[in-house]
């Protein structure tokens, strides 16, 4: 799954969703139970913030999700927001 040209990649072993930026890393944080998802944490690295990157990674996520079919728990305040923001995402909300 490309955004931006970025491949969302999901790190199980860490938890996390990732886009790997030349030598950054940006991180979606997630805990999985049963068919719910939360994502606690957005990160981007400050050599990358500005460039619209989380809010590319949460679209990436969310897409994600939905064809995973699992419902969202929104923890991450930046989540909570982009929700807001993108009411067409609020049907994953569990």
């Amino acid at each position: 799954m490309t955004e931006k040209n970025y491949t969302l990649i999901d790190n199980v072993e860490k938890n996390r969703f990732e886009f790997h930026i030349q030598d950054q890393v940006a991180v979606a944080d997630y805990h999985i139970s049963g068919n719910e998802i939360s994502l606690s944490h957005v990160g981007v690295p400050k050599a990358l913030e500005g460039q619209g990157i989380a809010s590319a990674l949460v679209l990436a996520v969310l897409k994600n999700i939905e064809s995973r079919e699992l419902k969202l728990i929104p923890i991450c305040p930046f989540v909570v927001t982009y929700v807001q923001r993108h009411p067409e995402w609020k049907k994953l909300l569990a």
